[in-house]
């Protein structure tokens, strides 16, 4: 069935939402219900993971002293970036947080590839950074 309400672009987000839940996928995207948007403890902590990966990516440092990072968040960053530079420091990269959108029929797709870089052999690799279990 074609869903003539939605007119896109659907995002990982949004697909997710709707595999968990159509009905609160209605709610949210076609029926715009307002709702109170709290951002979970993970959801805080792997928004500044991002932010700080993709400064080190584009500039070869972490800058941690013109940060707000929330107190109850900083450790956990600190750590998380740490562990993820360590490994990382040696990638060639090509990009990071990347916008990306095409069209699969008449829905237009859209998101952010984390990272794209070429690996030892080579090849090009787009990874998609998690900081939670999930």
């Amino acid at each position: 069935m074609v869903n003539n309400r939605f007119k896109g672009p659907y995002r990982q987000s949004s697909l997710k939402t709707y595999s968990e839940c159509p009905r609160k996928f209605r709610l949210l995207e076609i029926d715009r219900v307002p709702v109170e948007k709290e951002e979970s403890m993970p959801l805080l902590i792997g928004s500044w993971v991002h932010k700080m990966a993709n400064e080190f990516h584009a500039r070869g440092k972490v800058d941690w002293d013109n940060r707000d990072i929330p107190a109850e968040v900083l450790r956990d960053v600190v750590d998380l970036v740490s562990t993820y530079i360590s490994h990382n420091e040696d990638l060639e990269v090509m990009r990071s947080e990347e916008p990306f959108s095409f069209s699969i029929t008449n829905y237009e797709i859209k998101g952010t590839i984390d990272l794209i870089y070429r690996n030892k052999e080579g090849k090009i690799v787009l990874r998609d950074i998690k900081t939670d279990s999930t």
